[in-house]
Formats: structure tokens, sequence, C-alpha cells
């Protein structure tokens, strides 16, 4: 499942600018993977929802189109909220353990 392009924006969202963009990618993908199912499943759910409307969004960039997301995520509170900071939490980590 490819849910980079979700995570790249929240590195953007953000403000992390480093050279190991893809290898805190990779890494975040594996903490989303070693969830436990009742977990990992929602979230996959969610992001590829997302995915498939940034795709009939085409003329949207997709930056633009995640950092709305995110900001919305965040407005709304509740389970949206806790998927934001679950995902921002895994890539600081990442981040801060690769710098």
């Amino acid at each position: 499942m490819n849910n980079s392009l979700f995570i790249k924006s929240i590195i953007i969202f953000l403000g992390l600018d480093s050279n190991l963009n893809n290898e805190i990618v990779n890494n975040v993908n594996i903490r989303l993977q070693l969830l436990k199912p009742i977990y990992r499943i929602p979230i996959f759910v969610l992001i590829n929802i997302l995915l498939l409307v940034n795709a009939l969004l085409f003329f949207v960039s997709s930056d633009k189109y995640f950092d709305l997301v995110i900001k919305i995520f965040n407005y709304l509170g509740g389970p949206f909220a806790l998927l934001i900071k679950l995902l921002t939490s895994y890539v600081l980590l990442e981040y801060y353990e690769k710098n």
C-alpha cells in the first residue's frame, strides 16, 4: 500500500527538511505495518480513501490537498486528530533518530 504521499505531506507540514525523507517514509511504513490489525486496517483504509480522492482531484496538487486534509483532521478532533498525531509522532521519532 502506497501511503508515502501522505507521510511525505506530514513531513512537509511539520517543516522538516532532510535528505533522508525516503528512509523516514519507509521506516514509518514499517511501523504502521507492525500495528495490530484492529488499528492497522482502518488506518490503511482511511489513507487509501484519501489517496483515491486525491487522484480524483487531479487538478489540486498533492501537497496542498494533504496539507488541507491534515488541517481539517486536526480541527475535527476525535479519531481523525489521533491518526494525525500518531503519524506525526512516528515521523518525528524517525526524523530525530536519523539526525
